[in-house]
């Protein structure tokens, strides 16, 4: 005899009667039942406008993610150079602000993070073009060049 025979051939009750399930019981073995002079709750709608995605809703985060991106670029380039790291913050916070009015007034998650590294990268490059034009750091690539 094969497998399959086996298999419909046994003894394969639970095949022929439907799973009936039991009732939620307390401890003294009664059912579960909402007890007298106790509130009951319902569930009331729950409406509060979100800056998330709910499902079914189809909405852009590119404004966002470019908004994080330069933000991430801008810091990564102030150290070095600055006048590309001022634009790339001013285009971070661009595009946070621009999200923000995609989204109701309200700042998403990457675009409000975004808009903290583009500030943070702006002010890096202002203390250093500072610091450059005050003659506390000097640029001098020639003696770098000399020491190697």
């Amino acid at each position: 005899m094969d497998n399959n025979n086996m298999m419909n051939n046994g003894n394969s009750d639970f095949n022929n009667q439907p799973y009936q399930q039991q009732p939620y019981q307390q401890p003294g073995g009664q059912p579960y039942q909402q007890q007298s002079g106790q509130p009951t709750y319902q569930q009331s709608g729950y409406s509060q406008d979100s800056i998330y995605a709910q499902p079914g809703e189809n909405r852009s985060r590119v404004k966002e993610i470019l908004a994080l991106v330069f933000g991430i670029l801008a810091i990564l380039i102030s150290c070095c150079c600055t006048y590309l790291g001022i634009g790339l913050g001013i285009a971070g916070i661009v595009m946070a602000v621009l999200s923000k009015n995609d989204n109701n007034g309200q700042m998403p998650g990457m675009a409000l993070g975004g808009m903290i590294c583009s500030i943070l990268a702006i002010v890096i490059c202002v203390v250093s073009i500072v610091l450059v034009l005050t003659g506390v750091v000097t640029l001098d690539v020639t003696q770098y060049l000399n020491g190697l």
